[in-house]
C-alpha cells in the first residue's frame, strides 16, 4: 500500500535513512538531500520539508547516519572528492554542516558504519568504517567533527572495488564488500573478514564464498547472521558461528533469470525488524516483502568421520551449534554411542570449546566392533535437534580394524605410474612429477614428511609464473597407477592425498576432477568419486580420501587407478595434484578367544564381574540385560550364562594374535 510519494531527482539508485521522524534520501545526479517529515505518516502524511543542498551539496552516493550521536554522513558525494562529510542532526528538519575529513591522505569513501561507542576502551568515541575504492578499510576516529583522525588503514587480498561494510553486533569483527571482484577478476561471490577489537590495528581474518559468480553489494548483520543483497542472486543469509568460514543457510533469489556478473536483482537489505520481516529492494521487482523461517539450533559435523580406526584407540568428534533464532540449553549437548547391533546409546556430554565448537571422545572399540553415534541438543524452548537430522534413524559410524599396509607410493621414485597418457587432448597442464612451483591454484608443498618435496601435479609453471601458468588447458589429462594386485588381500582399501582447484580465471565452478577404477587392467572403468564442478574440494588445499575397494569393484590382479583433470569450460584456471598413495587391507589379527571379556583387554577379570553381575538375573526388555552376558542366547542371563562365565574367569591368555 502506498500512503505517500515524494518527487526524486532522476537516479538510477538512490538510499533512504531514517532519524527519529524524519528520512534522507540520496541520489547520484544532482539536486542535493531530499528531507522528508514522517511525523505524521500513520495518517498518509508525508511531505518534502526541503532538498538540502547546503556548500553545494547535490549528489550522494549513499547516506550514513549514527543515531547514538545524531549526525548523518553523507558519502561519495559530489564535494571534497568524496571524502566522509558530517552533518549535525540536532534539527532533524534542518540538518547543518559539522565537518569533512580533512586528513593527509583522506580519500573518496563509498560507503561507511559510524557508531559511538558506549562502554570498553573506547567509551565515548565516534568511530568511522569507511569503504574507500582507493585504499581498502580506512578507520576514522570522528569524534571532533573540525578534526577527523584516521586511526588505521588496511587492504586485502585482490582489493578491486571496495564497497561497502558493516560491524557484528560486539564489534569485534567487520564484514566487508568488494564490488569488482567479480567483473575484473573473476572471483566467486566474497565477504572478507577484518578483526576489529583494536580499531588502530585492525588485522584481516580471511573471506568466505557461497560459490556463486553474482556482484556482492549490501551486507548487513543481525546476530549469528550475515544478510547480504547479492545483485543477480537475491538475498543470501549466511550462518556466521564460525565467524570466518560463514556459512549459507538460507536465501531467496529475486532474480531467477540466471546469476550473471551484472548489476541486476537485489540492491539491499533491511534484516533489523523487531518482528523478522526482512525487506528487499532490487533493480527488477521493486520492494520484497520476506520473512525467514530457519530452526532454532543448526548442527554442522566438524571434520570426516574415518570409516576405519585403530581398535581400541578413543577418537575425537566434534561438532558446531549454532544459535541461529533460539538459545542453547547448556546442560544438554550429548554425543550418542552405541556398538553396532546394540538396541542403546550411552550419553556422553559433548564439552563446549567457544565459537559454538563442542566436542567429545568416542570409547576405543575392539577389532571387529562398529561404533554408531549421533550428536543432540535442546534449545531453552525444549525442542530437540540432532545430527544427521534423523538421528538414530541415520547415525554416523566408524569401524575398528587393523591397518596392514600393502603397498606405499611418496612419489619421491619411479614405480611406474603414467601421466599424460596417449590419448590425453591437454595443450597444456599435462601430469608431472616434480616438486611444485607454487601459485594460488598449485601446491608449493607435497604431504609426504622431509625429505621428501616430489609430487604429481598438472603442470610446473616458472617461478613467479603467474596463476595460469602451465595450468589445464584445452582438454584432458590422465594419471594412471601401475598394476595393483589385490587378489591376495581381505579387505583392500586405498588411500591417496589429491588437490584440485578450479575456482579462478574467466568462468570457474566449471569443470570436474575424475577418479575411476579398474579391475582388468583398465579394459573397463568404474568411478570412485567426482570432485567438482563446484562444493567441497574445489578450491586447493591437500585433503585425504580413502575407499573400500569392495565398495566400488571386485578386487583382482589386475587393479589400476586413473586422476582425469579438465579443462573443457571457457578460460577456467584448473590444478590437480596427488601425493601420498597408499594400498592397505583391513583386518583384525587379534582374535578375542574369551566371550566374556567384556572390555577386550585380555584377560577375564573382577572388570568383566561387574559386567556379568549388573546383567545377572535379567532378561530381554529389562533395562540391564546385556546381550552380550547373554551366552546361551536364550533371551535371558541365568545359571546357566554364570557356568560359562565361570569357566573363563581367571583367563588372562584371551587375545590371539
Amino acid at each position: 500500500m502506498v500512503i505517500g510519494e515524494i518527487s526524486h531527482s532522476n537516479s538510477l539508485w538512490a538510499d533512504v535513512k531514517v532519524y527519529q521522524d524524519h528520512c534522507y534520501v540520496s541520489n547520484e545526479t544532482g539536486g542535493g538531500v531530499d528531507v522528508i517529515d514522517l511525523s505524521d505518516v500513520d495518517n498518509g502524511n508525508v511531505s518534502l520539508v526541503q532538498r538540502l543542498t547546503l556548500g553545494g551539496l547535490a549528489s550522494v552516493h549513499n547516506i550514513v547516519i549514527d543515531e547514538v550521536s545524531g549526525f548523518l554522513y553523507p558519502v561519495g558525494s559530489n564535494l571534497n572528492g568524496g571524502r566522509l562529510r558530517a552533518y549535525d542532526l540536532s534539527d532533524p528538519a534542518n540538518p547543518t554542516f559539522a565537518g569533512v575529513d580533512g586528513t593527509a591522505g583522506g580519500v573518496y569513501c563509498h560507503d561507511a558504519q559510524v557508531v559511538t561507542y558506549t562502554q570498553g576502551v573506547y567509551a565515548g568515541r565516534e568511530v568511522a568504517f569507511c569503504a574507500n575504492p582507493a585504499a581498502g578499510l580506512d578507520i576514522y576516529d570522528v569524534t571532533n567533527k573540525s578534526a577527523f583522525v584516521r586511526l588505521s588503514r588496511i587492504t586485502y587480498p585482490g582489493i578491486d572495488i571496495p564497497h561497502q561494510c558493516w560491524l557484528s553486533e560486539d564489534r569485534s569483527l567487520l564484514y566487508f564488500g568488494d564490488e569488482g571482484d567479480e567483473t575484473n577478476q573473476a572471483f566467486q561471490t566474497r565477504t572478507m573478514v577484518f578483526d576489529v577489537q583494536d580499531i588502530d590495528n585492525p588485522v584481516y581474518l580471511g573471506e568466505f564464498s557461497n560459490g556463486s559468480s553474482a556482484i556482492d553489494h549490501n551486507l548487513y548483520v543481525k546476530g549469528n547472521l550475515v544478510f547480504e543483497a547479492n545483485y543477480s542472486t537475491g538475498l543470501r543469509i549466511f550462518d556466521r558461528t564460525d565467524p570466518v568460514n560463514a556459512t549459507e543457510v538460507a536465501y531467496i533469489d529475486t532474480f531467477p533469470e540466471d546469476d550473471r556478473t551484472d548489476f541486476v536483482g537485489a540492491w539491499s537489505v533491511y534484516p533489523f525488524f523487531d518482528s523478522g520481516t526482512i525487506i528487499i529492494s532490487d533493480f527488477n521487482r521493486g520492494l520484497m516483502v520476506v520473512t525467514l523461517d530457519l530452526a532454532s539450533l543448526k548442527l554442522t559435523k566438524v571434520g570426516d568421520t574415518p570409516q576405519l580406526v585403530e581398535p581400541n584407540a578413543p577418537l575425537g568428534t566434534g561438532v558446531r551449534i549454532s544459535e541461529l533464532t533460539g538459545v542453547i540449553d547448556g546442560a544438554t549437548p550429548a554425543l550418542r554411542v552405541r556398538t553396532q547391533g546394540d538396541v542403546s546409546f550411552t550419553s556422553i556430554p559433548l564439552t563446549a570449546q567457544g565459537l559454538g565448537l563442542y566436542d567429545a571422545t568416542l570409547p576405543g572399540a575392539p577389532c571387529g566392533d562398529t561404533l554408531e553415534f549421533y550428536f543432540e541438543v535442546s534449545d531453552t524452548q525444549g525442542a530437540v535437534f540432532t545430527l544427521p537430522v534423523d538421528a538414530p534413524a541415520s547415525l554416523f559410524e566408524t569401524e575398528a580394524v587393523e591397518l596392514v599396509a600393502d603397498f606405499t607410493d611418496d612419489m619421491e621414485s619411479d614405480t611406474g605410474w603414467s601421466g599424460g597418457i596417449a590419448g590425453d587432448t591437454a595443450t597444456t597442464g599435462q601430469w608431472v612429477r616434480v616438486d611444485p612451483v607454487g601459485t594460488g591454484a598449485q601446491p608449493e608443498d607435497d604431504t609426504t614428511p622431509d625429505p621428501g618435496t616430489l609430487c604429481w601435479v598438472t603442470g610446473q609453471g616458472a617461478i613467479d609464473g603467474g596463476l595460469g601458468t602451465q595450468d589445464v588447458d584445452g582438454g584432458f589429462t590422465t594419471l594412471m597407477t601401475p598394476v595393483l594386485d589385490l587378489s591376495a588381500l581381505t579387505r583392500p582399501r586405498i588411500i591417496y592425498d589429491r588437490w584440485y582447484s578450479n575456482t579462478g580465471g574467466g568462468a570457474p565452478g566449471a569443470d570436474i576432477f575424475v577418479v575411476d577404477i579398474s579391475n582388468n587392467d583398465g579394459a573397463t572403468w568404474t568411478n570412485v568419486e567426482t570432485v567438482g564442478p563446484t562444493g567441497p574440494g574445489t578450491n586447493g588445499g591437500w585433503l585425504r580420501h580413502a575407499f573400500e575397494v569392495a565398495d566400488v569393484i571386485a578386487p583382482t590382479a589386475q587393479m589400476r587407478l586413473r586422476f582425469i583433470a579438465s579443462d573443457v569450460g571457457s578460460g577456467s584456471i584448473i590444478e590437480a595434484g596427488l601425493d601420498g598413495f597408499e594400498v592397505a587391507d583391513a583386518v583384525c589379527t587379534d582374535i578375542n578367544t574369551c566371550t566374556a571379556d567384556f572390555d577386550n583387554d585380555g584377560d577375564v577379570d573382577l572388570g568383566d564381574f561387574g559386567v556379568f553381575g549388573a546383567a545377572f538375573n535379567s532378561m530381554t526388555g529389562d533395562a540391564n540385560y546385556d546381550a552380550a552376558a547373554d551366552f546361551d542366547a536364550d533371551g535371558d542371563v541365568d545359571l546357566g550364562d554364570f557356568g560359562v562365565f565361570g569357566s573363563q574367569f581367571g583367563r588372562g591368555d584371551c587375545l590371539d594374535g
